[in-house]
């Protein structure tokens, strides 16, 4: 499994922050993104005790550990994490992890002096390796069509209107995203560029689904998905 780290710096030095865990099968993802969410919905359920509104939590920015995050710390023997997550309050735990296949997200979505402890710490002890870190990125997907023919009629079919910088979803067309595609023989590349993974945004998630959809109808098989530098 290798993980991947995302940094965005603003003018007032807290930074927006995204892991990407890429891992085996997309079974032991699932069980990872659990694991987050039920850490994140721990530490957000004992702010939540301790501050009435969200507006109260944000004004206050709690700085030492709670009992809650010092037992997780001791737990992943997290010994580099000594700021409390100070966006973890809304029992909205999905805004913060989300998985793909065999990729997890897990981010601050917002701002944080606490950047990614102790995250990438906890998924170090379940054997990652950080890969990178940069705040705009590339996703790739690769995936096996039936034969050359289908191959070559999708790599024509998802060059958005004869731009080679963009591709897009043929059944939708609102649906383009900055990106190339490659083909050796059967075998398909497609480069999805640009993706504001600091954000976790919901369109770069939208379209790689769909578009994953869509080879799939055609028959394409054996997909692997990584992260990189864009």
């Amino acid at each position: 499994m290798n993980i991947s780290i995302w940094q965005q710096f603003s003018s007032n030095h807290s930074a927006g922050f995204t892991l990407v865990g890429k891992f085996t099968s997309a079974e032991q993802a699932e069980q990872a993104a659990t694991t987050l969410k039920e850490i994140i919905g721990q530490i957000a359920a004992s702010n939540r005790a301790r501050f009435e509104t969200i507006e109260d939590f944000f004004n206050f920015q709690p700085i030492l550990l709670s009992p809650v995050e010092r037992a997780v710390r001791e737990q992943y023997e997290a010994e580099d994490w000594t700021h409390a997550l100070d966006y973890a309050y809304e029992d909205n735990t999905d805004r913060h992890v989300k998985r793909y296949e065999n990729l997890v997200f897990v981010g601050s979505v917002i701002d944080s002096n606490s950047v990614a402890k102790p995250f990438d710490t906890i998924l170090r002890k379940l054997g990652a390796k950080i890969s990178g870190e940069e705040e705009q990125n590339r996703i790739f997907v690769s995936c096996l069509a039936p034969d050359e023919t289908v191959a070559r009629r999708l790599q024509q079919e998802l060059v958005y209107r004869g731009n080679q910088e963009q591709i897009w979803v043929p059944i939708d067309t609102r649906l383009f995203h900055i990106g190339q595609i490659e083909r050796e023989e059967q075998q398909l590349h497609i480069i999805i560029s640009g993706c504001w993974l600091s954000e976790l945004n919901s369109s770069t998630f939208n379209f790689l689904h769909k578009l994953v959809s869509y080879l799939k109808s055609a028959g394409c098989s054996d997909f692997t998905y990584s992260v990189g530098e864009g």
